[in-house]
């Protein structure tokens, strides 16, 4: 009666089938029947923000959305989620605007001790075509320059909050001066 995979839970004094009807099934007792069932997202990491929803990432492969402002957690990926790109990098502030309105330069904070230009590189080639690297390992951050905003907005996506030899990278827009 509950449907495919959920139990039928009965609103406090209904009957199953009363009076000749289906059982009456509080939003409440859905929530709380999903929950048992392990089937509510949670935990993970953080791996993308898009408009008002982010995605989380589990250990077993797996991805979740949970809308920003009414926390709605979701399994499938919400219809506007790859159409709206998110500007807020790290910080959760727009990414800062250059003359003639944008950049594509980023920042890559908590990089681990001795890292080399090459596997910094390596860490970031696969998000677009970069035109500049540099590393200041001893301080233990970089920047990556792309061809375009979108490139560095997808590396910011894909690599903010991202482990590296037990380091959490921070990655974000680097402030223009």
């Amino acid at each position: 009666p509950g449907g495919v995979g959920v139990p039928a839970v009965l609103a406090p004094g209904a009957t199953p089938g009363a009076a000749g009807g289906a059982p009456v099934v509080t939003t409440l007792a859905i929530a709380e029947a999903l929950s048992m069932a392990g089937t509510i997202p949670s935990g993970g990491r953080q791996v993308g923000t898009r408009g008002e929803w982010a995605e989380f990432s589990l250990l077993d492969g797996r991805s979740y959305y949970v809308h920003i402002i009414t926390g709605e957690k979701t399994w499938a990926r919400p219809q506007d989620y790859l159409n709206i790109a998110s500007r807020r990098g790290a910080t959760g502030l727009p990414a800062p605007m250059g003359p003639g309105g944008s950049h594509s330069n980023i920042y890559v904070g908590s990089l681990p001790a001795g890292i080399s230009d090459a596997t910094f590189r390596s860490l970031f080639q696969s998000f677009g075509g970069i035109v500049s690297t540099k590393v200041v390992s001893e301080l233990h951050y970089g920047f990556v320059k792309f061809r375009t905003m979108n490139e560095a907005q997808c590396a910011i996506d894909g690599m903010n909050g991202v482990n590296v030899n037990g380091l959490t990278l921070q990655v974000r827009f680097a402030n223009k001066q």
